[in-house]
């Protein structure tokens, strides 16, 4: 029932948000609804896992699922 009550909040925000006439804005407001979008799926992560979604778990799903390369290079060494 949680999950359901933050994507009906969530829906309505962004809803609400996009429907406002933005002329030569569109780019921010893309940035606002995708920060929306975030905020959803870590909500309904803390609600599923019980637990808040830290940055750290976030890479690992994402290199999990093969959009997040593994592993980043070290910058500025030089052997």
């Amino acid at each position: 029932m949680k999950a359901l009550i933050a994507i009906g909040t969530q829906s309505a925000i962004s809803g609400g948000a996009a429907t406002i006439p933005t002329p030569a804005v569109e780019t921010v407001k893309h940035i606002a609804l995708a920060g929306n979008e975030l905020i959803l799926c870590a909500n309904i992560y803390q609600i599923y896992y019980e637990e808040k979604i830290t940055t750290e778990r976030i890479e690992e799903l994402l290199k999990d699922a093969g959009i997040l390369a593994a592993e980043t290079c070290n910058r500025g060494t030089s052997n």
